[in-house]
């Protein structure tokens, strides 16, 4: 019996190392592996990137065991690899980075509970014509200050949880694009994340990440200009921990396989500008003050990268269980 109990588990990993689900998780393994050789250097963004993956495999193992069984093990594996680079991460932020770490740097701490929410499908009569990018200009700047409101300052007790008119009024303004969008899923997320809020109105989930789907798609469809990958990662990770199976793709999931370096990492340093008007390559300029690891590596965007791959493997279980 125990030889036969052997032979099926052979079998399920020789299955998962040459499957979509094998080469996400081996995908996000060398990843974390990248960031934890580079552990001295990333910075906030990273930090909070690789606690958000901690996270959501914490609630893949806590509210998906069923399901998870066949890779429980190698979940628990990469959950604390993701926890270690995480603490080792913001220790160092905090040393590196003392200015912004007090104004900030509670983003990178453990959440006070798990995000998580069965999945689902977005509903594309909420999809909304944006507004130009014109009169939609990205502000760094803004997006932490509303973060600092939830979780603090580094001189505060963690999460005052203060929601003031200015944030909630921008973070649910309607008919925004690219990476105003993603933040105003993130804001909502965080006040999840840190019992800040009872609940988050499914109406504005589903809002929000049916336009958030609306940009990736215009993405896709431009063929996946250099410029606008950090962004279409971030908006699949993102929606992903609402649970909107809408961004799991096999070609969607392919494509960001592909992008990642032998090492581990996600380069490729062309930045981020607005565009009405996506085509292939365009490469305008302009994101968050990204730092650039080893190799031409960037840390949001690695980290962006591995949270979409988060996402994807909890579909792809969900797809092969349903199946």
């Amino acid at each position: 019996m125990l030889f036969g109990c052997a032979l099926v588990s052979s079998w399920i990993l020789a299955v998962l190392g040459t499957s979509r689900l094998g080469r996400a998780l081996d995908a996000l393994e060398r990843g974390l592996e990248f960031m934890e050789d580079r552990v001295m250097d990333i910075n906030l963004d990273g930090v909070l990137g690789t606690r958000l993956v901690e996270e959501q495999l914490s609630a893949f193992l806590e509210f998906e065991p069923l399901e998870m069984k066949e890779i429980f093990s190698r979940l628990v594996t990469l959950r604390d690899k993701a926890r270690h680079v995480s603490n080792m991460g913001s220790e160092n932020v905090r040393r590196n980075d003392p200015d912004y770490s007090a104004a900030i740097g509670h983003v990178m701490e453990p959440s006070r509970k798990l995000l998580w929410h069965g999945s689902r499908s977005v509903d594309s009569s909420l999809v909304q014509h944006p507004v130009p990018c014109a009169l939609s200009a990205f502000n760094e700047t803004d997006s932490d200050q509303c973060l600092q409101e939830i979780v603090g300052r580094g001189s505060e007790p963690m999460s005052p949880c203060r929601m003031s008119d200015r944030c909630v009024e921008g973070m649910s303004a309607p008919r925004q694009q690219g990476y105003i969008l993603t933040h105003q899923v993130l804001y909502w997320q965080m006040l999840q994340m840190h019992d800040c809020v009872k609940e988050v109105s499914d109406s504005l989930q589903i809002s929000l990440c049916s336009n958030v789907l609306r940009d990736a798609e215009r993405i896709a469809q431009a063929r996946y200009p250099r410029a606008h990958r950090d962004l279409f990662m971030e908006q699949i990770g993102l929606c992903g921990i609402w649970g909107f199976r809408d961004v799991h793709r096999s070609e969607w999931l392919n494509t960001i396989l592909s992008w990642q370096q032998s090492s581990g990492c996600f380069n490729d340093r062309v930045k981020w500008h607005c565009v009405d008007d996506l085509r292939p390559d365009a490469a305008f300029r302009v994101k968050r003050k990204e730092k650039v690891l080893k190799d031409g590596c960037l840390s949001h965007k690695t980290t962006v990268a591995l949270l979409a791959i988060t996402a994807n493997i909890r579909f792809e279980v969900e797809q092969n269980s349903s199946n």
